[in-house]
């Protein structure tokens, strides 16, 4: 029901969370001061004279009682409202910083179940916040005071309150478990609902070209049904709890009226308590209601909240490494008896042996599936060497922090990815730069006249008025990555599907890199591998030949033979 991870969050707002417990004492006073005014002044008009100006101050005063309640109220919302956007903000950057730490946990659910977590999953915890937790606040305060006066005033109604306050919460209890189990099979449902519809929305223009738009639409109709049908049946349950919670209030508002009546009528019992009696049990018994009602609508929340904090405990640990990397020049990298599994599974590199000159350039080939991409992962800390080590200038690539390591490589995807956003922002990714730092980079790579082309510049939409083409994606991701400065760069198949101006032009970013930046790439284009200083031809997840293309021309060796059955420009098949 109260989520300790949530309690422990919260925790550091504890100078609002003493406020609104002591609001809610006040507001328990007000309830009490304004009962028994009322029942004051209905037990002077109907037993005694009163006068208007005898009866102007109690009037003022119940304003006055009126207005500070209403105060507070409103506070201890603001305040609450606060303490939620805050923490749903933080426990969004706790996620995203987890799926960064821990890149693997990202491949073990769909794009559209980590779409659900983050954005719904973590906006289900606001009623939570901001409807339960303040509810159960009210829950222990105010029908504590309550009480209390009511046993002063008239004993025997107070113990009716005892005897029957507890029925509310033990039913609660009955049917929450219910409502629990229910509350997870929606929620699973939804994740499912959003993960079919997270991996149909990008492939819609397949869909129409297959003519399958109408067998698309029935699944998500089908799929839709199966989410409304779970969301029916938590709210049959709601509704049946909140019929006997408001049952039971009734029948025991409804026992201490006749109480009260029957000990008037034989005059057991003055107006004045009795009535004040009257008043305030309404007001003890809200608070269970309210709480019943909070609770099915935080039950959401609550499914959310323990999925939402069990990615985060999962999260590695990112305490900063001993060693913070300050690179004026481009590294060598070693690759030392480097085993890499994904899973459990058959290792997909195998006792990796290879040095990289530091500032030389070097080809990664081999068949699909061979360990290229592996490895680029594997540099830019995306995962984890099951064996072995990757030195980098000496020092073990896994003791280095982290942060200091990935702000000095740049990474160029075979399609770089572009953010609906400006072009700026698409090249500096948040980065800070001068704009002389960003027209130099942009320079380089012949982005310029393209930039100056569109309307507003640096700051023109990408995916608005404005589509790249693979050639001005590819340039935009090579600014990008040789925005600041990098000394070790990776490329993924530079040259692939660019025309002959573009290959031209990334040649020559490259020709200028020369002794400067250490580079890999993957590639398959012969004229690509035959430029490189060095060639490491994977198969399989071992290196089946490594030299220089001079080199290995001269033997007759594994690279020579794929020359001489050479048909077309690719050396491997993609």
């Amino acid at each position: 029901m109260l989520d300790k991870n949530i309690l422990k969050d919260i925790f550091p707002y504890k100078k609002s969370l003493i406020f609104i417990i002591l609001s809610n004492i006040i507001q328990a006073t007000m309830i009490v001061s304004i009962s028994y005014i009322i029942a004051y002044l209905a037990d002077k008009l109907l037993f005694d004279e009163l006068n208007h100006s005898a009866a102007t101050p109690f009037l003022a005063l119940l304003f006055f009682f009126f207005v500070v309640k209403a105060v507070l109220n409103y506070i201890n919302r603001l305040k609450l409202e606060e303490i939620s956007l805050n923490l749903q903000s933080k426990l969004r950057y706790k996620l995203l910083q987890a799926l960064a730490l821990d890149f693997k946990s990202i491949q073990r659910k769909p794009k559209g179940q980590w779409l659900a977590i983050i954005t719904k999953g973590v906006d289900k915890l606001d009623v939570y916040l901001t409807s339960f937790i303040p509810q159960f606040g009210l829950l222990i305060t105010i029908p504590l005071v309550l009480v209390i006066f009511t046993f002063i005033n008239d004993w025997i109604s107070g113990l009716i309150f005892l005897f029957t306050a507890p029925l509310i919460p033990f039913f609660m209890i009955l049917i929450g478990k219910i409502a629990d189990k229910e509350n997870k099979k929606q929620w699973q449902v939804f994740q499912k609902l959003a993960v079919y519809m997270a991996d149909l929305l990008p492939g819609l223009l397949v869909v129409k070209a297959y003519n399958q738009t109408q067998r698309q639409l029935k699944q998500v109709e089908k799929n839709g049904e199966k989410f409304s049908e779970a969301t029916l049946k938590v709210l049959k349950i709601a509704f049946i709890s909140a019929f006997m919670l408001e049952f039971i209030a009734t029948i025991s508002i409804a026992i201490i009226a006749v109480n009260i009546g029957l000990r008037l009528l034989y005059g057991q019992v003055s107006f004045l308590p009795a009535f004040f009696c009257l008043l305030v049990a309404p007001q003890f018994y809200q608070p269970f209601r309210q709480f019943g009602s909070a609770f099915h609508e935080a039950m959401n929340g609550i499914v959310a909240s323990s999925e939402i904090y069990k990615l985060i405990q999962a999260a590695p640990n990112n305490k900063q490494k001993n060693i913070v990397l300050e690179m004026e020049k481009a590294p060598q990298i070693i690759f030392e008896n480097v085993d890499f599994s994904y899973k459990n599974d058959e290792n997909v590199l195998k006792n990796l042996n290879f040095t990289i000159k530091a500032g030389s350039q070097v080809v990664l080939t081999g068949a699909n599936g061979a360990g290229k991409s592996t490895i680029f992962k594997l540099l830019l800390k995306l995962l984890d060497v099951k064996s072995g080590k990757i030195l980098i200038d000496g020092k073990n690539l896994y003791d280095i922090d982290e942060q200091s390591w990935l702000n000095n490589i740049g990474w160029v995807a075979q399609e770089p990815y572009v953010f609906k956003s400006s072009l700026r922002e698409n090249i500096t990714l948040g980065r800070a730069c001068s704009k002389t730092q960003l027209e130099r980079v942009t320079q380089l790579v012949n982005l310029t006249e393209f930039i100056k082309k569109q309307e507003h510049g640096y700051d023109s939409i990408v995916g608005g008025a404005i589509n790249l083409s693979s050639g001005q994606k590819r340039r935009l991701g090579l600014a990008r990555a040789l925005l600041c400065n990098p000394k070790v760069l990776l490329l993924d198949e530079p040259m692939e599907n660019l025309d002959s101006k573009n290959e031209e032009l990334i040649k020559s970013v490259l020709e200028k890199l020369k002794g400067k930046v250490t580079v890999i790439i993957i590639a398959h284009r012969r004229q690509t591998i035959e430029a490189a200083d060095k060639i490491i031809i994977l198969d399989k997840g071992t290196i089946k030949e490594y030299g220089s293309a001079e080199e290995l021309k001269k033997t007759n060796s594994y690279y020579h033979q794929l020359l001489n059955r050479l048909e077309g420009n690719l050396l491997y098949d993609k």
